[in-house]
């Protein structure tokens, strides 16, 4: 043992290695410290955009795209932000494992935590309406994540199956209106007996989903008429773009 703890003491004469500084340990710490809980938010934000998108995906609408409610699900599980949050929540455990007590903690002990801690900040943040804007940024700001929103939107583009969006073109009396579409098609709507949900009125401009049925070639009989998305924040996918 005296011999091992001779060569030890050796090596470091030797090799002239020199004990790392109090401060040194300190901003270390506060550096693994900080990117944990930068990780954590990022992760809680991605959340909160994966609840805002379930939250509103309509899910009943397999109905009408005669499809199974299994293969509906595929479709619009929100993959892009399922993943950031994955990655985050991986990039937290990285660096919390790494803090001064953090190796000592069970793997599954940290792994739960980053979930809850994740889930809680995504309640919160969907709860403010944060998620509905950064999905909006999103949108605005990055081209291939507007692409594959679009290519949600494209269900309701199905007039012969009864469901049409649009935008609000021009209003002709208390009952019917003219409706562009997503394909800048434009329908005459009646909509002498729609439900209008989310306190919604007409209006032009306002961008809006519908179902109901065609009676013709350019004109939709409304049953019920929905917000485009959210709870009234800006709307995305102007018209135009």
């Amino acid at each position: 043992m005296k011999d091992l703890s001779g060569k030890i003491l050796g090596k470091i004469k030797k090799e002239n290695v020199q004990p790392y500084s109090r401060l040194h340990f300190i901003i270390h710490n506060f550096v693994i410290w900080s990117l944990f809980i930068f990780s954590s938010v990022l992760g809680s934000l991605a959340c909160g955009v994966v609840i805002f998108q379930i939250r509103h995906t309509d899910w009943e609408l397999y109905h009408y795209l005669n499809v199974d409610y299994g293969t509906f699900i595929l479709i619009n599980m929100p993959y892009f932000w399922l993943v950031f949050l994955l990655g985050f929540m991986g990039i937290a455990y990285f660096y919390c494992r790494r803090t001064e007590r953090g190796y000592k903690c069970p793997a599954a002990l940290v792994i739960t935590a980053s979930v809850i801690f994740s889930i809680a900040g995504g309640i919160v943040v969907y709860k403010v309406d944060l998620a509905e804007r950064l999905e909006t940024v999103c949108i605005n700001n990055i081209g291939f994540y507007r692409k594959l929103q679009e290519k949600k939107t494209e269900i309701w583009m199905a007039p012969e199956k009864g469901l049409l969006a649009g935008t609000i073109s021009r209003i002709i009396s208390g009952n019917k209106f003219k409706l562009k579409d997503l394909k800048s098609r434009t329908w005459q709507m009646d909509v002498s007996h729609a439900r209008w949900r989310g306190h919604l009125k007409a209006a032009a401009g306002l961008k809006i989903k519908i179902i109901g049925r065609m009676s013709g070639k350019n004109s939709f009989i409304v049953r019920e008429i929905r917000p485009w998305q959210g709870r009234g924040w800006r709307r995305f996918f102007n018209m135009g773009r």
